[in-house]
């Protein structure tokens, strides 16, 4: 259920880049980091492929107007997150994100990372040519060192592990120069590395204080 929430609001946010690219870079991207474990996040790539795979089918089978009408309740619940109680004054009108929804579906590139990359599903790089959608499914490769080019949208199930700092921090791809689009970043996190993530702001806050 979390996973499509985060899921829709990177579908209404990728159709903002569309209507407003000047607030937005050349890409938006979701990022889903579930597991450490190679086999956990090739199943997730999986997954995802196989829905994207049955809704571009419904799309033409049935058309946009009548695929979106089984989608309005979820992407009306993702619309109120990123409106956020009227705080977010930059989002375009519900009707304007939800009609961009199939034909980005269509576009979006779906890659799983994985360094072993023995699976022929599996790759060690984004092609971040493509296209200007993306969802990046990994394990340790987003851990550090890896740039996740527009994140907007990041899906962080995996517990905090032995809970190292630096480790933690380093996952934390959501940070960065996002001024212009702040309203559109949300994260979805384990309830013990979203404590964690909340105490490091603090004590960064305390620290900047002093």
């Amino acid at each position: 259920k979390s996973f499509y929430e985060a899921l829709y609001s990177f579908l209404l946010v990728a159709a903002q880049r569309v209507l407003s690219p000047e607030k937005f870079g050349k890409i938006v991207t979701m990022m889903v980091h579930p597991d450490r474990a190679v086999k956990s996040h090739l199943n997730w790539g999986e997954k995802i492929e196989e829905e994207f795979n049955e809704w571009i089918k419904d799309i033409y089978l049935t058309g946009p107007e009548t695929f979106l009408k089984s989608k309005t309740r979820d992407l009306k619940k993702a619309y109120e997150n990123l409106k956020d109680a009227g705080k977010n004054k930059e989002i375009r009108s519900f009707d304007e994100l939800a009609e961009q929804v199939p034909y980005i579906i269509e576009l979006i590139k779906i890659t799983t990372l994985n360094a072993d990359h023995k699976n022929e599903n599996s790759r060690k790089n984004v092609n971040w040519e493509q296209s200007p959608f993306h969802i990046v499914i990994g394990g340790d490769l987003l851990d550090r060192g890896f740039v996740v080019k527009g994140l907007v949208t990041t899906y962080m199930p995996r517990s905090k592990g032995i809970g190292n700092s630096d480790t933690i921090q380093q996952r934390g791809r959501f940070y960065g120069y996002k001024k212009d689009h702040l309203p559109f970043i949300r994260t979805w996190l384990g309830k013990d590395t979203l404590k964690a993530f909340t105490s490091y702001a603090k004590t960064e806050k305390d620290l900047y204080e002093r």
